[in-house]
C-alpha cells in the first residue's frame, strides 16, 4: 500500500509506479500518514503554490534531490546547468531555505515525499486540481 500512496510523477503530477521492495524504512512513514495529514503540511502547501506558478518545480526538486550534481539534475530535465541552477535559486527564493544545505535537503525531501502522498490519493480520486484558486483551468472550466 505505501508505494500506491506516492505513485505520482514529480516532473508530471501524474502516475507513476513506484516498487515497494525500494522504498525500505520510507514505507514505515508512508503507511503512517495520510493524505490529508500531508496535504495540512505548511511546506507542502508552499510546495503546491509554487508549482502551480512554475509546473517545473516538483519535477526540478525531485532531480536536483536525487542526482549528485546540478549538471546531472539538469541533463535528466533536458536543461542546460545555467538554466536548472537558476531555476534552483528562485526555487529557493520562494521556499525560504537552501535546498542542498544539511537541514534543506532532509526538509526538501520530505516535503517533496508528504506533497507525492497527498497528489497521489488526489489522482486515484480523481481530483487533481491544476490551477490557482479563482482561476479558471486552461481548458475554461
Amino acid at each position: 500500500m505505501a508505494a500506491l500512496k506516492i505513485a505520482v510523477n514529480p516532473a508530471t503530477g501524474g502516475p507513476a509506479h513506484v516498487c515497494h521492495d525500494d522504498l525500505g524504512a520510507v514505507a514505515d512513514l508512508i503507511d503512517n500518514i495520510d493524505a490529508t495529514t500531508a496535504s495540512r503540511s505548511a511546506d507542502v502547501q508552499a510546495l503546491e503554490t509554487l508549482r502551480l506558478q512554475r509546473h517545473w518545480v516538483t519535477g526540478l526538486l525531485d532531480s536536483i534531490l536525487s542526482h549528485s550534481s546540478v549538471r546531472e539534475a539538469a541533463r535528466r530535465q533536458n536543461l542546460h546547468h545555467s538554466t536548472l541552477q537558476q531555476r534552483l535559486d528562485w526555487l529557493q527564493s520562494q521556499l525560504g531555505y537552501t535546498v542542498l544545505s544539511p537541514t534543506g535537503y532532509p526538509r526538501a525531501s520530505t516535503t517533496l515525499l508528504l506533497w507525492r502522498i497527498s497528489r497521489a490519493a488526489q489522482n486515484r480520486a480523481g481530483r487533481v486540481v491544476d490551477h490557482l484558486p479563482g482561476r479558471r483551468p486552461p481548458d475554461g472550466g
